[in-house]
């Protein structure tokens, strides 16, 4: 059985980061992949009985579940985890630093992708995860200029898919079976980008800027490339709507989306965060009566302040 632990973000630079780690740590890992969100109950998966290290990756700190965070982390060091390395690049805040590094190995600088710094800390002299980073970074930054960088973001979308590309790139494969397949789904991605894109919502706020709103519930599509879409239209940032709790704004770097994500719940960069919404009982009775056809309240508070604000 393996004795080292990788939790890494769904996304393709936390693919990216992974496939480092796994570099880092021999091969030898179990993999979990995470978010923020629920960061904390993929830790009380983990048990640090025969874990020699676990290494955390593009995982940003949600300062909400802090508490059980440290609570689960200090649990497994108790166990016997011996090593625990925490490496990510988004803001996070002075406190939640703070505390996560008393615990852990915290690397936490700002960088184009988690995968460039997991490489600087953990790989620096190291050809192949050099290349893993420069697709991260050419990912995570919506650049997409490398051949397969599309390829790589459909094909994410399916967690088998995912893990096996963490497997691939970590032994230097950047053509791993299936490459074809998602080429093709990523022409045809373009296609339905363009389509989401034509039909946002652009709304107006107070002091003149514009901003598309996309509600994706229920869309399986790349929101970040139809965000970028939008924003090269003219659009100063983006709300996409995932699900009916949780969204991503998306900015051209000229306001401050981290600054006003926190205030729902979220966090990440300032030109793009996550954000959640707490669901209230009419809210529910809502959804199941209307479905998609209902915006939920938070939504709703989320367009009314971005409105009021820039």
């Amino acid at each position: 059985m393996a004795r080292n632990i990788i939790i890494a973000h769904t996304d393709v630079d936390g693919v990216c980061s992974a496939a480092i780690a796994a570099r880092f740590l021999n091969f030898n890992y179990r993999l979990f992949f995470s978010g923020p969100r629920g960061f904390d109950q993929t830790l009380r998966r983990i048990s640090g009985h025969n874990c020699d290290t676990m290494v955390v990756v593009d995982i940003a700190l949600n300062d909400g579940i802090l508490e059980e965070i440290m609570k689960e982390i200090r649990r497994i060091k108790g166990e016997g985890c011996s090593r625990i390395i925490w490496i990510d690049h988004h803001s996070w805040s002075g406190r939640g630093a703070e505390e996560v590094s008393r615990e852990v190995e915290l690397r936490l600088e700002s960088s184009p992708s988690a995968a460039s710094l997991a490489q600087r800390v953990l790989m620096p002299q190291d050809e192949v995860s050099r290349r893993i980073a420069e697709l991260g970074d050419d990912a995570d930054t919506n650049t997409n200029a490398l051949k397969d960088t599309l390829a790589f973001k459909v094909a994410i979308m399916d967690p088998g898919a995912r893990k096996a590309l963490v497997y691939e790139l970590s032994r230097g494969n950047f053509e791993p079976p299936g490459i074809d397949e998602w080429r093709a789904r990523a022409r045809e991605e373009l296609r339905v980008v363009d389509e989401l894109a034509r039909g946002a919502r652009i709304i107006t706020t107070r002091g003149g800027r514009r901003f598309g709103f996309v509600d994706m519930r229920g869309v399986k599509a790349i929101g970040s490339l139809v965000a970028k879409n939008i924003i090269g239209q003219g659009a100063s940032f983006v709300f996409i709507l995932y699900t009916d709790t949780s969204g991503v704004l998306y900015g051209d770097g000229s306001v401050d989306m981290l600054r006003i994500a926190r205030e729902f719940g979220g966090g990440g960069h300032m030109s793009a965060s996550g954000v959640s919404f707490r669901q209230g009982l009419l809210d529910r009775i809502a959804l199941r009566v209307l479905g998609r056809r209902y915006l939920p309240s938070g939504a709703r508070e989320l367009i009314k302040r971005l409105t009021s604000e820039f």
